[in-house]
C-alpha cells in the first residue's frame, strides 16, 4: 500500500509544517 504510506508522510510534513509555522521564532531558532 504505497499510496497509504505517501499520504501518511505528506500528513506528518504538513503537522510538521504547522506546527513550526505555529511555533514562535526563538524556539524555532
Amino acid at each position: 500500500m504505497p499510496h497509504a504510506t505517501a499520504d501518511m508522510r505528506i500528513d506528518v510534513r504538513g503537522i510538521i509544517r504547522t506546527i513550526v509555522a505555529h511555533t514562535p521564532p526563538r524556539i524555532a531558532c
